[in-house]
């Protein structure tokens, strides 16, 4: 009997986990939906600052365990009236589209600011970040066409060949990549896109 009767216990127990496993279950659902949308740009999409800051960390620690490059590549719009808010706006917006399309799923895009984005492509040097750039002004100025939202397009961008043999500069790809699209913002449609130049390179 002493066995019957603790065999009838044992058997309702996992009737009582079923509902808290569910409750756990769909608790730690929704602490990842939270964790997820905090990373992400609700309006665009895209990763906001906080998600691409992460995402870029992970992408330099699994470069450097690789010994592979990074490269880090920044766009905006060029709106044909910057004075028009609302043309800045659906450019920024046309342009976060087209990159969400468009990227490439071993990439990081995010949002940088109202108009700006950046890429972090891994094992990618600096001839390649200026191939992604172009790719992409490619599938911009085609999906331009069809919305008939025009708008130029600038890009800076920089690189580093081997992640663990430079990591330090990989930490700054991201602030030499928007140097270098500053200075783009002020050339002309020529010299859209600009690499990084320290000034030692530049003298």
């Amino acid at each position: 009997m002493p066995g019957l009767a603790g065999g009838s216990a044992l058997h309702g127990e996992p009737q009582e986990l079923i509902p808290k496993l569910a409750a756990y279950t769909e608790a730690t659902f929704e602490l990842d939906r939270v964790r997820w949308e905090s990373l992400i740009d609700q309006q665009t999409g895209l990763y906001n600052l906080h998600g691409l800051e992460q995402r870029a960390q992970e992408l330099r620690s699994l470069s450097q365990r690789q010994r592979r490059g990074l490269a880090c590549v920044v766009l905006a719009p060029l709106s044909p009236s910057e004075e028009d808010r609302k043309a800045v706006v659906a450019a920024a917006l046309h342009l976060a589209s087209t990159l969400r399309t468009a990227g490439r799923a071993s990439d990081a895009i995010g949002r940088l600011g109202s108009t700006e984005f950046a890429i972090f492509a891994p094992s990618t040097d600096a001839q390649g970040a200026a191939r992604l750039a172009e790719r992409l002004a490619v599938a911009v100025r085609s999906a331009r066409e069809d919305d008939n939202v025009p708008f130029g397009l600038r890009a800076g961008y920089d690189a580093v060949e081997n992640v663990f043999e430079t990591p330090a500069k990989a930490e700054d790809l991201l602030p030499r990549a928007t140097i270098a699209l500053r200075r783009a913002m002020v050339t002309g449609d020529a010299d859209w896109i600009q690499p990084f130049e320290s000034r030692s390179a530049q003298s």
